[in-house]
């Protein structure tokens, strides 16, 4: 689950597990240059992200003074929306995005930003566990520690993604 200052309000988590990039796709015969600072970038675009989520948090700071921003119940929804040409841009996640990136559907698609971080984002993701569970928090993050030391999570790491699922 991300961790969230909203959220650990009302869960404990355990220390930071990965951090996926957020980036923004979109059709490469669109050009745009997306520019995080400058919300005139992506000036009467239409931005689609998934409801409810980190990346909707980050969309409505950056860019609602210059796009819309439509929201969407599921990635698949997204994805959709972006293959269909409902919306100009998606954000998602890079492990998402890159799944329909190397699909038929995103043949025609590509990453035209990747998000900086920002605290809309979140710390990471982490375990969510009961409030005042500091026990089994303490168990958990001795664990995560362990596999970083002994190069488990490296090589779980270098097979499954291809980003830096530990970066800053």
């Amino acid at each position: 689950m991300t961790i969230t200052e909203k959220r650990a309000k009302s869960i404990d988590f355990t220390d930071r597990i990965y951090r996926i990039p957020a980036v923004i796709i979109g059709p490469k015969s669109e050009p745009v240059a997306i520019d995080f600072s400058n919300p005139g970038s992506v000036k009467g675009k239409i931005l689609g992200v998934q409801e409810s989520t980190i990346h909707f948090n980050f969309a409505e700071k950056f860019f609602a003074s210059t796009a819309t921003i439509k929201a969407y119940k599921s990635p698949s929804d997204l994805d959709m929306a972006l293959s269909d040409g409902w919306v100009d841009l998606a954000m998602e996640d890079a492990v998402w995005a890159y799944q329909l990136l190397n699909s038929d559907a995103g043949k025609e698609l590509e990453v035209k930003a990747t998000a900086p971080w920002d605290p809309t984002l979140g710390a990471g993701v982490g375990a969510g566990l009961r409030k005042g569970d500091t026990d089994l928090r303490d168990k958990l993050n001795v664990a995560l520690k362990a596999v970083r030391t002994n190069g488990t999570y490296e090589r779980i790491a270098e097979r499954y993604f291809t980003f830096d699922p530990y970066g800053e």
